[in-house]
């Protein structure tokens, strides 16, 4: 076993191993400043990218900030009625929790994401400090913290409602503390306490870093250090030891229902599958694809035209592998293992054993990464200039301005390419907003709020819906496009409602399968389609649903007829019918001119009197672009009718085609409703 590395003091800061020589910045703390600032304008040009909710676990943390400040404790229990500790630990909702107390819950949006940009802000120094205190050269440390003010993911996670940004502060201060602790004198010390409560406090914040706790402990007894790994083990223990106890006593699994269901489904079958499969798998995925992805990202600075963007692509995830492995090498050799080689290796241990092995992953621990990649290019550039002297390649000079046009070439360009981008996306495009959207007010309006909508974005929907939300039908249609599988998932999902989206991304709908699957089913009712998101909301009726006897009493999705100042559409009602909810998904005509004339659109019943009651109603168009997003009404139960009609008033000189869709009634008749036909 090797020994404890040698420490020395030099100019005050406690340095292990050799230190590299110092460069010519003068004022190093204006560099650290100004480098700052580009990180923070990056963030903030990347900023509108993302719309909160857009990646459903924002969702989950405003969810529970929402809860918490609702009066829900560790064992209390979210409004869906889950626990509050079910899915994720409760760390960050802390966190967001003041802010939807002071700003409330409609609000909070602005200052929780700017509580992420404080935070990556604070990377910046605190990486700094951290690599100056390991001896490397404030050349070095401006290269790393250059890197990290152009990297498109870290920019991107800097205005995110996510817990990434803040861990990224506890991780620094716990490489900080956990050096400082082993050169103190007693083990109980004041950075052996907070060595304890930031490695806590990250798991606190995020489940990943159960393995960063554990590489705190066996780093300390690889120092032969016993007495500090037993009071680092004992302090997490108890430290964890709330929400551990929260989970037991909700019958949620230690790990979390999540992470429980996905690594074991992922670890399935013997282990010989494991061992040969799924391991090999998730390092190739890591070293491959999520680490060039999260240092140095390329996907957008070339055309792909004769396989030029599949070479740099190539090139690209090979440099960054090669170097990141050269610069950890280094790093253990000069260091002696110190604790950020720990933490780091047990951490990407655990993530080759999870499913979904991304960018996310290296993001909790890109600023040491992005060191490594940079002390690796720099032994790569020393050892190319050695060779070239020896064997009188050209000149020295030559060969510099070479390896600087390279790095320029396949490093900073890239990097400068996707600055306006978020990272999950192509150059130019927005990420979804579910917040204020047509199809989430509609939701929101629909029915009880414990009856379920079917998604598979949970969170966000609960968030913005106040229903009760359910995946198993996008989850099980994947790869099998069936509809009995589908009717079989919404039925165990006690499913009410049902919608399908573009959110991910503007190209990428959430299930094409369910979308063709209800469309047009007798089962499903399309109440809206909107032009954002491509979102589409079905309400499900008939037998095996929650609403076994309702009926489509009225189904149009589409109708016309010309306008003269003012238009109106009307449709039987089958005899003894008794609605009990009417809308219309869109009414006026096609957007522009004749849409922006459009004064007023009423929908009435005629009920069993004769008389045309009016039960909706919208001072212009319905729909994208109009007055409103929607009609939706709810009728008094026991009322009976037997038509519905649409006015359409427009301005007197306006003339044209109106148009409906998407108009229903459902409720009630002694026979099966007939096929809609005008009065």
């Amino acid at each position: 076993m090797a020994p404890p590395p040698s420490v020395r003091e030099v100019t005050g800061r406690v340095v292990v191993g050799p230190v590299e020589p110092t460069s010519g910045l003068r004022r190093p703390a204006a560099v650290v400043a100004v480098i700052t600032l580009v990180a923070v304008a990056h963030v903030a040009w990347v900023a509108g990218r993302y719309h909160v909710g857009s990646f459903d676990d924002d969702g989950a943390y405003l969810y529970m900030a929402k809860s918490i400040v609702a009066g829900a404790g560790l064992t209390g229990h979210l409004p869906d009625g889950l626990a509050l500790v079910n899915v994720y630990p409760p760390g960050y909702a802390y966190l967001l929790a003041p802010l939807v107390w002071v700003f409330g819950p409609a609000n909070a949006w602005l200052p929780e994401r700017l509580l992420s940009v404080i935070c990556v802000a604070a990377v910046f120094p605190l990486t700094w400090i951290y690599l100056r205190r390991r001896g490397l050269s404030e050349f070095t440390c401006s290269a790393v913290l250059v890197l990290l003010a152009l990297n498109p993911v870290l920019a991107t996670y800097g205005s995110m409602v996510m817990a990434e940004a803040p861990f990224l502060v506890v991780f620094l201060l716990l490489l900080m503390a956990a050096d400082r602790w082993t050169t103190s004198r007693h083990p109980i010390s004041w950075s052996g306490l907070s060595t304890v409560v930031l490695a806590a406090g990250a798991v606190w914040l995020k489940e990943a870093a159960v393995a960063m706790v554990a590489a705190v402990v066996v780093w300390l007894l690889w120092r032969r250090d016993g007495r500090r790994a037993a009071l680092a083990a004992a302090g997490c223990v108890a430290l964890l030891g709330p929400i551990v106890v929260a989970r037991m006593l909700t019958g949620t699994p230690i790990a979390g229902s999540r992470y429980s269901g996905e690594i074991g489904a992922y670890f399935g079958g013997d282990l010989l599958h494991r061992l040969v499969i799924v391991v090999p798998e998730g390092i190739g995925k890591f070293l491959f694809d999520a680490l060039p992805s999260a240092v140095v990202p390329s996907d957008s600075p070339v055309s792909d035209h004769l396989g030029v963007f599949i070479v740099f692509r190539a090139l690209a995830c090979a440099s960054v592998f090669i170097l990141c492995i050269a610069g950890a090498v280094i790093w253990a050799r000069r260091w002696r293992l110190d604790a950020a080689f720990f933490l780091i290796l047990f951490y990407t241990t655990e993530c080759v054993a999870y499913r979904y092995v991304v960018e996310r992953r290296v993001i909790l621990i890109l600023p040491v990464v992005v060191a490594w990649y940079v002390i690796g290019a720099q032994a790569f550039a020393r050892r190319v200039l050695a060779v070239a002297r020896r064997r009188h390649w050209s000149t020295p000079t030559a060969w510099r301005r070479g390896l600087v046009a390279a790095a320029c070439i396949g490093v900073l360009g890239p990097l400068f390419v996707q600055l306006p981008t978020d990272y999950r996306l192509r150059l130019g495009q927005a990420t979804s907003s579910p917040g204020g959207s047509s199809y989430m007010e509609m939701l929101a309006r629909l029915g009880h709020r414990s009856e379920v909508v079917e998604t598979d974005y949970l969170w966000t929907t609960a968030l913005d819906t106040g229903h009760a939300t359910a995946p198993a039908a996008f989850n099980h249609t994947v790869g099998q496009c069936r509809e009995s599988t589908a009717r079989d998932s919404l039925e165990a999902d006690h499913a009410a409602y049902l919608y399908t989206a573009a959110i991910d991304s503007p190209t990428h709908l959430n299930s094409p399968c369910l979308l063709a699957l209800a469309s047009g089913a007798p089962w499903a009712v399309r109440l809206l389609h909107t032009a954002r998101d491509d979102a589409t909301v079905f309400e499900l009726i008939g037998p095996g649903t929650p609403h076994p006897a309702l009926r489509d009493l009225v189904s149009v999705a589409s109708a016309k007829t010309p306008l003269a100042g003012s238009a109106s559409m009307a449709w039987a009602l089958p005899a003894g019918a008794q609605p009990t909810q009417v809308s219309v998904g869109a009414a006026g005509g096609p957007v522009g001119a004749l849409r922006g004339a459009v004064t007023k659109v009423v929908v009435r019943l005629r009920e069993g009197g004769g008389a045309w009651h009016t039960v909706a109603s919208a001072d212009g168009a319905v729909g994208d672009g109009g007055a409103v997003p929607f009609l939706l009404a709810t009728v008094a139960p026991g009322t009976r009718a037997s038509a519905l009609q649409v006015t359409i008033v427009a301005t007197r000189s306006a003339t044209g085609t109106a148009t409906v869709d998407d108009v229903h009634v459902l409720g009630t008749a002694p026979t099966d409703p007939a096929p809609p036909h005008p009065l």
